[in-house]
């Protein structure tokens, strides 16, 4: 059967993680927590064969382990809130919270646990792992890259990935409404940004950031 591709956008973290290991500043094994005002899940999908509606998910919670000296103890653990999907249609959403999509009720969390991450690059990687959704678990591979890293104005440490993949419901036995009427492959964009304590001195970081700004609500 052919590997499913989807919320894989949690393996991504893993992957570009380690592979950006050599580049990110700090002890042999730094563990980040996500920002949730930083990170962003969102999706489109066919409606009638003819547009593509849009969404996300408010909540997405987690966290990842780098290890600069140990590719292989580098990890991600990411959990989705199902009943958070948001396409700014009130009435969609209760729908989409049924029994008849991601039945919230039953199967209130969407998970990701990294298995094992291969890197393609300096910057760029694929990441396995295991997949939840509606009870069912695939494992899956995705890609990752990785968009950023450097010194916050709060005392922390950043580094950002960012992934784009595809999945089809079914795979996961969510077949309401096909073929037609609500399409079965889910195109998903994963940005992240995760965060750790700044070390004290931290490696080739500029001594002194500047001002602190307030931190965003």
């Amino acid at each position: 059967m052919k590997t499913p591709r989807p919320l894989a956008v949690f393996a991504i973290l893993a992957l570009a993680l380690a592979l950006a290991l050599a580049a990110v500043p700090g002890q042999a094994a730094d563990t980040y927590t996500l920002d949730p005002v930083h990170t962003s899940l969102v999706f489109s999908i066919k409606h009638l064969g003819v547009s593509w509606v849009w969404g996300r998910f408010n909540q997405v919670e987690g966290s990842y382990v780098l290890d600069r000296k140990d590719e292989a103890a580098c990890s991600v653990s990411l959990t989705v809130d199902a009943a958070s999907v948001d396409t700014h249609v009130e009435k969609r959403d209760e729908h989409l919270r049924s029994a008849d999509f991601f039945n919230v009720e039953k199967f209130p969390k969407i998970t990701f646990t990294s298995t094992s991450l291969k890197s393609n690059g300096p910057c760029c990687g694929e990441i396995t792992g295991d997949l939840t959704l509606l009870g069912v678990t695939r494992t899956i591979t995705a890609p990752v890259r990785m968009t950023g890293e450097g010194a916050d104005p709060w005392g922390g440490f950043r580094t950002g990935f960012s992934t784009e993949f595809t999945l089809n419901r079914s795979d996961f036995g969510m077949t309401s409404f096909l073929p037609k009427m609500v399409g079965d492959t889910v195109n998903l964009t994963l940005d992240v940004e995760g965060t750790r304590p700044r070390l004290d001195p931290e490696p080739d970081l500029d001594p002194d950031p500047g001002p602190k700004p307030e931190p965003e609500e």
